[in-house]
């Protein structure tokens, strides 16, 4: 926070997203339908001014979303990098529907610059899910590769890499790989 001339400046992940955050602040009343990107920013301003009510509603919102459609590579990509960005869900059920949507869209997932940044403890999570899905093998092996280069080693991400037991009980989906081009382009 910044003052100054009587006025006070508040830093927060979204700006455009504040207004709506105040209302839903005090009125106590959160839309039942909200865009994924607009739950996205609103939970981060609610984690970084840690209002738990609002927090958990939108949490139960995101899970509702996850478990009820199929989402959208954008909005997959949101969820997840948000997951990342906070280490974790509080509901248990969020976690399991974040998890399931990023194992089951690994193969767009896999090639988002940001998978590069995401803790260690959740990528393991998500590459361990029964759910997971790549295009080929390959492109797990190559993105494995590129995470331990970009990261700091870590045991349970080298395990998984050195493992061909692992690499071998994954599955692919061959349309997966078209599927993520097309994704890859559309961003």
């Amino acid at each position: 926070m910044l003052s100054y001339r009587g006025r006070t400046e508040v830093m927060v992940a979204n700006p455009i997203a504040f207004p709506d955050f105040m209302r839903y602040l005090y009125t106590r009343f959160v839309p039942s339908q909200l865009s994924v990107a607009k739950l996205v920013s609103l939970i981060k301003i609610a984690h970084q001014f840690r209002v738990e009510w609002l927090y958990s509603v939108l949490e139960d919102k995101v899970e509702t979303y996850l478990n009820r459609t199929t989402p959208s590579p954008d909005s997959i990509r949101l969820v997840f990098e948000l997951f990342c960005h906070l280490h974790s869900f509080r509901n248990a059920a969020a976690v399991e529907a974040a998890l399931r949507v990023a194992a089951s869209n690994a193969a767009y997932l896999l090639r988002q610059p940001f998978i590069l940044t995401c803790p260690a403890n959740i990528l393991v999570r998500v590459l361990k899910h029964p759910s997971l899905r790549v295009a080929t093998r390959r492109q797990l092996e190559l993105f494995l590769k590129e995470w331990m280069t970009c990261n700091y080693y870590h045991p349970d991400i080298n395990a998984l890499a050195n493992n061909p037991d692992y690499l071998a009980s994954v599955r692919t989906d061959p349309t997966g790989l078209s599927a993520s081009v097309v994704c890859f382009y559309a961003d």
